[in-house]
């Protein structure tokens, strides 16, 4: 039992240290998907895309300073980012 929990926890990592260190990353927000745990895990320094597919309702803090090459890729023909 203890090298099952072993070989999950190993493959979480790898999954986790992949996506951290992805150029381009895809959130489907029709399908539960949030742009905020994205920014969390990708590399600050980029350069990082987020191809965005449907409706994304969600308040993100972020220091836009912090990613100095990110880019926001919709297909929709609005695509609409409040910046406070």
């Amino acid at each position: 039992m203890k090298r099952v929990g072993v070989l999950v926890t190993l493959l979480a990592s790898f999954v986790f240290a992949s996506v951290a260190n992805a150029a381009t990353v895809n959130v489907n927000c029709n399908k539960h998907g949030k742009i905020g745990p994205v920014l969390n895990i990708l590399n600050p320094q980029g350069p990082n895309t987020i191809n965005v597919t449907g409706t994304c309702k969600e308040t993100i803090h972020f220091i836009v300073d912090s990613f100095p090459s990110l880019g926001l890729v919709s297909g929709a023909k609005l695509c609409r980012i409040n910046v406070d």
